[in-house]
């Protein structure tokens, strides 16, 4: 449930991130060496890279969460 949750908000802002890349390719182009500025693989690449990192920061605060006892979690509150 935990990941679930934050996959949406990554997912989001990676869609979000890649519309506005490619809205604003022009300027990028002058800063590429060696891709052209829509590259579909490098934009595959970094969206995967980007869904990993998202994905494995909600995974281990969640594995975190889930190995606590539960009465023991409301005894501390």
């Amino acid at each position: 449930m935990i990941i679930r949750h934050a996959a949406w908000p990554s997912g989001i802002g990676i869609l979000i991130g890649e519309s506005a890349a490619l809205g604003i390719e022009t300027i990028l182009s002058n800063y590429l060496y060696g891709v052209t500025a829509e590259d579909p693989l490098t934009y595959a690449w970094v969206s995967a890279f980007l869904a990993a990192v998202g994905l494995g920061a909600s995974y281990l605060p969640s594995r975190r969460a889930a190995a606590i006892d539960p009465l023991e979690a409301l005894r501390i509150e």
